[in-house]
């Protein structure tokens, strides 16, 4: 009987593998064939397996959902026992590009901040997403997004505004302008995010009254602002030498120096000061919004001086029939002291003199700018009786002249002096008026 044939077992590789994977329920694949469908091939514990290899150069691969897959290279040489593969596969993530309008949004998702907009968040795992977009003055918006794979997703928040804007524009380039008192530029300007309610404007720019508004706005209400600035007028001091002269401005009489105006509007304006007896003078000056200016006139005198005296004192003179002094006592007998009458105008001019009991005097006389024109004069007396002497031969009329205790003189004809004896008196006296 023949003995039985057995056939040969071919013996096992000598190299023993052991493959790790995390997390364990990941798939092994070894040369892009499934762990499980090699011979010998077993499953330790649940992410653990064994396998014996030939030397040579392997593949071992790993793959599990939501992960992202994983390769790693095997080299077994002659001789070797043992060998270890272990892999910890990463979470897969997804890519999520969040925008919002206006940008610099804060991005919040499931609490945790992940900056400002725009941003690309790279290392959320796969799933459904709330994203909260939040911006001062803006209200807070909430999406929702999901993430299947790598493919990157856009999540764009378009942001509603909880506060008003102010479109500013002004009639006075660059003016400084200010909301609810904080400066926001110079017109033109928009100004953003003004909280809803009573809100003051204000504007400032040099020569131009200051610029203050009340209005209320809403929210997300876009208000435009028109601000007309009112320019200050210029101020202007006008003085003179001497003073009291007669100001005009573009002919217009506005009082007598020293005079200060505060109400000119910006421009040129003309001026011209009047003094009797003084040359008038003008000039022209250019006043910008809310200058003030001063302007000084020294006059020129235009008129001489009279200096008069008279005999006797006590005469009235007239200039072109004006009364302009009396001549005074002087220290010599019948001759006047000096009538000195200032500020006449040059040229000619009539003098009349008069004094009661006198015949009057006229007289013409030329007077030169800033001299003194000297005038003496000498007045007739009229010969008008005033007193009465009563005596035994009869009644004598005349000018009285003095009395003492033993006589009364009278000139009783022009240049005939009389005196009466008091005892021969039996009356005498003024003259009664008829």
């Amino acid at each position: 009987m023949e003995a039985p044939v057995v056939a040969a077992v071919p013996a096992q590789p000598a190299c023993r593998v052991e493959i790790e994977a995390d997390p364990a329920g990941a798939e092994i694949l070894l040369d892009h064939k499934p762990l499980a469908d090699w011979p010998g091939a077993m499953s330790v514990e649940p992410g653990k397996w064994e396998v014996r290899l030939d030397p040579g150069d392997y593949l071992v691969g790993f793959k599990a959902e939501d992960y992202d897959p994983a390769t790693a290279p095997l080299r077994v040489r002659q001789g070797d026992a043992r060998a270890l593969v272990a892999r910890t596969l990463a979470k897969t993530t997804g890519l999520a590009l969040l925008t919002s309008d206006p940008p610099e949004a804060e991005i919040t998702i499931d609490g945790v901040s992940f900056g400002r907009t725009p941003r690309m968040i790279s290392d959320l795992a796969l799933g459904t997403w709330q994203a909260t977009f939040s911006l001062p003055s803006f209200k807070a918006q909430t999406l929702q997004f999901t993430l299947k794979d790598r493919t990157p997703v856009a999540v764009a928040a378009k942001l509603s505004s909880d506060s008003a804007t102010l479109e500013i524009v002004a009639n006075v380039a660059d003016a400084e302008i200010s909301v609810n008192g904080a400066p926001r530029g110079r017109a033109p300007c928009t100004v953003e995010r003004i909280p809803a309610g009573e809100v003051v404007i204000e504007a400032k720019a040099h020569g131009y009254r200051d610029f203050t508004l009340k209005v209320r706005v809403g929210e997300a209400e876009r208000l435009p602002v028109d601000v007309r600035m009112e320019p200050l007028p210029a101020s202007l001091s006008v003085y003179s030498i001497p003073v009291g002269a007669r100001v005009y401005i573009d002919n217009n009489y506005r009082g007598e120096s020293s005079l200060t105006l505060d109400d000119l509007a910006p421009g040129v304006h003309r001026i011209r000061v009047e003094k009797d007896g003084f040359d008038p003078m003008a000039r022209t000056v250019s006043l910008g919004r809310g200058d003030s200016a001063t302007e000084e006139f020294r006059l020129r005198a235009n008129t001489g001086k009279l200096s008069i005296t008279s005999v006797p004192a006590g005469v009235t003179v007239f200039v072109d029939g004006v009364k302009s002094g009396e001549t005074p006592p002087g220290e010599v007998k019948d001759l006047s002291g000096v009538l000195e009458i200032d500020s006449v105008a040059e040229g000619p001019h009539s003098l009349k003199f008069s004094k009661p009991g006198y015949y009057e005097k006229s007289a013409e006389c030329l007077v030169r700018r800033g001299e003194t024109t000297l005038q003496r004069i000498e007045l007739a007396r009229q010969f008008i009786p005033d007193y009465e002497v009563v005596t035994e031969t009869g009644a004598h009329k005349g000018i009285f002249l003095s009395i003492t205790p033993t006589a009364v003189r009278m000139e009783t004809s022009p240049g005939v002096v009389s005196q009466y004896p008091i005892l021969n008196i039996i009356s005498h006296g003024p003259l009664k008026e008829k």
